[in-house]
């Protein structure tokens, strides 16, 4: 289902996200899909052809012109002018990179986590 903060053409989902509210900041997340094989990804899910794929689409499936770069450069020019901020590129910290490769390991990797629904 399309929720506050996604993008849909036609109730076809191609931008997803996600929030979480903290005491003294907002952390936000998304998703954009810019091409989807809905066979392979059946395959990977262990779904349904049929009926599994009605509410996603991609953006490819709209404007096939629109490259990863392409996007990249719009959204970094489109987020300072909308927000009002400057945008930084940095790479991760040596304590993010740990921090990451620990979570890799002891969360995502888990069957558990793969394998919760």
């Amino acid at each position: 289902s399309i929720s506050y903060g996604e993008i849909s053409i036609n109730g076809q989902k191609f931008v997803g996200s996600a929030q979480r509210h903290y005491a003294d900041c907002l952390l936000q997340q998304g998703s954009i899909l810019l091409d989807i094989n809905i066979k392979e990804q059946c395959k990977a899910l262990n779904l349904n052809i049929d009926d599994s794929h009605r509410g996603i689409g991609a953006i490819a499936n709209y404007n096939g012109k629109i490259t990863i770069n392409n996007l990249k450069n719009s959204l970094s020019m489109a987020f300072p002018n909308a927000f009002g901020i400057k945008l930084s590129m940095e790479k991760p910290t040596q304590f993010e990179h740990n921090l990451a490769q620990e979570l890799e390991k002891e969360k995502y990797l888990t069957h558990e986590w793969n394998f919760r629904y």
